[in-house]
């Protein structure tokens, strides 16, 4: 009775042992697996704010193209006054800052009143008008470009000779200050109708100036046509 006793008492203490061994594998394993959710759902909190990064990334390249783009198609207009050219550049400021305008053979260049006009007729301090792109901040490609300091309309000047040179010479008018005259191996020289060298017109001549292009604000115009009135 004794021995079945102990037996009985040491299969009881057994059965004790294996069961608290499968529930302490049991807390074990659910501890671990408790732990190995956390990590996967800390591990995917992470992957989507690095997909959300990457968005954001991506987004911000994309308007900053789009913002781009938009920018080089829409038409800059930008008055000022011309202060330097170089080949195809000219260098426009006005009272915000200096911008660079680059022209081309699609370039429209004209006159104040719509003639149309030529790059060597532009003069330093001449006030432009210009509309094209921008392909930077400070640089537009120029479409078309407007002196409104040069014209041909009412380039006709009566005065007289102050101080001559072989190229040029002075001429003070009455309604418009003095200007200087420009001549050119184009230029013709004529009284009461009959040809005449440029020699014969001194200083105090009256004479009446046709002019190809006036510069007002430059105050000098490029002579056609000479007359000597006295």
């Amino acid at each position: 009775m004794d021995t079945l006793r102990i037996y009985k008492s040491m299969k009881t203490t057994l059965l004790i042992i294996v069961i608290s061994l499968l529930l302490i594998g049991k807390g074990v394993y659910a501890k671990e697996a408790k732990m190995s959710l956390k990590e996967k759902a800390q591990s995917q909190r992470q992957e989507i704010k690095e997909i959300q990064k990457e968005d954001k990334e991506e987004e911000k390249s994309f308007f900053e193209r789009a913002k781009d783009v938009i920018k080089s198609r829409i038409k800059k207009q930008l008055k000022g006054t011309l202060t330097a050219i170089s080949g195809n550049s000219l260098t426009v400021k006005n009272n915000r800052d200096t911008y660079t305008a680059t022209i081309n053979d699609q370039t429209d260049l004209r006159r104040k009143f719509g003639g149309k006009a030529q790059l060597s007729e532009l003069q330093i301090n001449d006030s432009l008008i210009i509309i094209g792109n921008n392909t930077n901040d400070k640089t537009i490609q120029a479409s078309y470009i407007r002196d409104i300091s040069i014209q041909r309309r009412v380039a006709v000047f009566v005065g007289k000779v102050e101080s001559k040179t072989d190229s040029s010479f002075m001429l003070k008018t009455e309604a418009r200050g003095t200007q200087t005259v420009y001549i050119s191996s184009q230029t013709l020289y004529k009284k009461k109708n009959i040809p005449i060298t440029y020699d014969e017109i001194s200083e105090g001549s009256t004479v009446l100036i046709r002019g190809e292009v006036w510069d007002r604000k430059n105050s000098n115009i490029n002579a056609k046509t000479i007359l000597l009135l006295k």
